[in-house]
């Protein structure tokens, strides 16, 4: 598996990674809308239906203004043609990166709740598999 290391400032990372999130969620409502009625109404259309859901609704953690130009450096796995549970996982790493980022600056409140918010869109993106490509 080969890596590669970017950099970029807290505020694009977490922007980036929570809408490659929501792209998975719209890419597998599109899947589902295309399907017919009666698939739609199958355990695996609901199951398709239902994690699209999911990952559209998950919450952006609004990063405090003094974070917000942090320099966060994060490994992705570079995959030609990656799935969604592997774009999901890159996500989740860079979104790692910046708690871990935050956690190494002297603790304050704003840091905290944005580190507990933080903590709660990895845990609810890792709590659901991606469905399809």
């Amino acid at each position: 598996m080969a890596f590669e290391t970017k950099k970029n400032v807290l505020e694009s990372v977490v922007a980036e990674a929570h809408e490659e999130l929501n792209t998975i969620g719209a890419e597998m409502q599109d899947d589902f809308d295309e399907k017919g009625e009666r698939w739609q109404e199958s355990d695996k259309g609901q199951d398709l239906v239902s994690a699209a859901e999911h990952f559209s609704g998950l919450d952006y953690p609004e990063p405090p203004d003094e974070l917000k130009s942090l320099d966060v450096e994060y490994q992705q796995v570079i995959n030609k043609n990656p799935t969604r549970a592997a774009r999901r996982d890159n996500a989740v790493h860079a979104l790692d990166a910046v708690a871990s980022a935050v956690k190494a600056l002297e603790e304050s409140d704003a840091n905290s709740m944005f580190i507990d918010d933080l903590e709660q869109l990895i845990s609810d993106a890792d709590s659901m598999e991606p469905i399809g490509k």
